[in-house]
């Protein structure tokens, strides 16, 4: 029996392309980071919530377009699921890295009054609802260790990789790409990274 073996190069997080996307998309978080700082969205939660959703699109933009280029450009048009997947992971993982690293000189040093303004948002509409001090000031104390800039910056890499995985998902299966079956012969679409794999 005949094969016809389409091989893709190994992928890593070092490969131009996603240090490229990777890079490209902190810098986008960096800017919507910088947000709540010039925008006051903490007491505005609407204008929070659109500055939130116009991030989203533009990131998603920015996959679609540096991952069908990477399958068009350097694996000649094909691509697995798991080679999407990959992709759109690692460069997850230097924006998680990069807006973590931001967010935590954010809140420590560019605006460390953001997070008692949003301690005080938090605490008014405690009292809106009716609570006590006493419930207000427990309330306070547990969730105060979540309120850290060390804290926020372990939150939002968690977040990032978490939110990478989800959207890795959703790209490997919407990108992937077989090759069009040859007559008289059965194709295997090979992954290098895969023939390491245990």
């Amino acid at each position: 029996m005949n094969y016809n073996t389409y091989e893709m190069p190994p992928l890593s997080i070092s490969h131009k392309s996603v240090l490229n996307t990777g890079f490209l998309l902190a810098m986008v978080g960096i800017v919507f980071a910088l947000a709540p700082s010039l925008a006051n969205t903490v007491e505005n939660k609407g204008l929070g919530i659109a500055i939130n959703m116009i991030s989203l699109f533009i990131t998603v933009i920015i996959y679609f377009i540096t991952l069908k280029k990477y399958r068009d450009e350097e694996l000649g048009g094909y691509m697995t699921f798991g080679r999407g997947f990959q992709f759109v992971f690692f460069a997850s993982i230097i924006v998680a890295i990069v807006t973590s690293i931001f967010v935590f000189i954010q809140m420590k040093y560019i605006d460390p009054s953001m997070m008692d303004e949003a301690m005080n948002q938090q605490m008014a509409e405690m009292e809106k609802q009716g609570m006590t001090e006493e419930q207000m000031e427990m309330a306070s104390q547990m969730t105060g260790i979540f309120k850290t800039p060390m804290a926020i910056a372990i939150i939002s890499l968690l977040a990032q990789l978490f939110w990478g995985a989800i959207l890795g998902l959703i790209f490997g299966a919407i990108m992937k790409k077989w090759p069009p079956p040859v007559q008289h012969s059965t194709q295997v679409y090979k992954d290098l990274n895969e023939e390491t794999s245990i």
